[in-house]
């Protein structure tokens, strides 16, 4: 039995996303539908990193695009996000002090405070407010990297 490593699942994974989008089968796909393919691939961005998108799509000056282009681009990105994905989660680990996997108002202020930043314990509640999006009293991982890509 052999294993599939990590890079060919997701060639495999980027083929097959290009196959359900291109639809009339002709291996091309419009431009606008690369959105769709990040979907299926399981990325989930906000809507500042889709208009960044949309700005590097429109930037190629094409309609459509063959499967060549829409792996190399998708690659691109996939690559984006485990990085940015990466540094969110040492962040997280650097704030959740008892490793949990939340994040409580102290540790909230503790980390901020850590990094020199000086803010009233107001300040900070404020903060820790936003980011407690499920008002359950912690920051959960999501809510962490909802409340960072929003400031």
């Amino acid at each position: 039995m052999s294993t599939i490593s990590k890079k060919e699942k997701e060639a495999l994974e980027i083929k097959e996303s290009f196959d359900f989008i291109d639809e009339d089968k002709d291996g091309l796909i419009q431009v606008e539908d690369i959105v769709r393919g990040i979907h299926i691939l399981g990325l989930k961005p906000t809507s500042k990193e889709v208009d960044g998108i949309i700005a590097d799509l429109n930037a190629l000056e094409k309609k459509s695009m063959d499967f060549g282009t829409y792996e190399q681009f998708m690659k691109k990105k996939l690559k984006e996000v485990n990085y940015e994905h990466n540094l969110f989660k040492k962040s997280f680990k650097k704030f959740d002090k008892d490793g949990d996997g939340f994040v409580t108002f102290e540790e909230l202020k503790s980390g901020l405070k850590g990094m020199g930043t000086r803010m009233s314990d107001g300040e900070v509640q404020r903060y820790f407010e936003e980011a407690d999006i499920d008002k359950d009293g912690k920051i959960d991982y999501d809510e962490f990297v909802k409340w960072f890509s929003n400031m």
